[in-house]
């Protein structure tokens, strides 16, 4: 049996602090919940729930201790954790997964505004090397107008060459945010504020007083009995994980499994028929 190990981050009465206290309520707030099984597809999911304590330190020694206490006792992880991507802990096809995720979700709140992604100016502020390409070969499979903030054109011309060369995309670089046109969305990695305000937060989410769509998560639908009431991105992936020699879209159409909620604020786009 396929086993995967998801870990999540309790999201409820979120904290920020390490001391010798919060080192012993951390531990007494780690919880090994009931697994669940997936039958259709002879998959084991081992739940474990880490407490809501946002500091770095704390969060990487609370996680640790349970990647440590279950090493070899899984086949693949999956962390819904403080942020979307945890570079450090999300494989490849989690990362191609969630990225697509990212733009599939732009596309549908633009196509909600009546706006398309493929004549949208799509802004992209990431400085993560690994995260920036992975969301640009999403965006480059969906829209004609992609614009990087960067400050550094050496750095980032070689990704601009391979997104050219594998997708025929030509992406436009603003070294200043000053001189950005007219944006209709801005995906980021990065805890600022933004002119347009439309925005996926991938990291942290600012307390934004602006009116606006501030997505950073969302949650797909699956047809399979189980008894989780949220299916993440990062978990999806890792179910589906065998099946990646065939493109994102067609998996998900083969196994039914659709986009279901983008949460934003403290609303919710419920998503129908796709």
């Amino acid at each position: 049996m396929d086993t995967i190990l998801y870990v999540y981050l309790d999201k409820k009465r979120i904290y920020n602090k390490y001391n010798f206290f919060t080192k012993i309520i951390d531990l007494f707030k780690t919880k090994k919940l009931k697994d669940i099984k997936i039958d259709e597809l002879d998959i084991l999911i081992k739940r474990v729930e880490i407490p809501s304590n946002l500091n770095d330190v704390a969060y990487e020694k609370n996680l640790s201790r349970i990647l440590t206490k279950y090493n070899g006792k899984y086949n693949e992880l999956s962390l819904n954790g403080k942020s979307l991507y945890n570079l450090n802990y999300t494989s490849e096809f989690q990362k191609q997964f969630i990225s697509y995720s990212v733009v599939q979700s732009i596309r549908f709140v633009l196509m909600n505004l009546n706006k398309s992604i493929k004549n949208s100016n799509i802004l992209v502020d990431i400085d993560d090397e690994k995260l920036l390409v992975s969301i640009l070969k999403e965006l480059a499979k969906e829209s004609r107008n992609v614009i990087l903030l960067n400050s550094s054109i050496n750095k980032i011309e070689k990704i601009r060459e391979t997104i050219m060369s594998e997708y025929g995309l030509s992406i436009e670089v603003i070294l200043r945010e000053c001189d950005l046109p007219n944006i209709d969305f801005v995906v980021t990695s990065k805890n600022k504020e933004y002119s347009c305000n439309n925005v996926w937060y991938i990291k942290d989410f600012p307390n934004n007083s602006n009116k606006g769509i501030f997505i950073n998560s969302i949650l797909y639908k699956v047809p399979w009995d189980t008894s989780l009431k949220e299916m993440p991105p990062q978990l999806v992936a890792s179910i589906i994980r065998k099946q990646k020699k065939r493109s994102i879209h067609e998996i998900l159409k083969s196994n039914d499994i659709t986009l279901e909620s983008i949460l934003y604020n403290d609303d919710e786009i419920i998503l129908g028929n796709q």
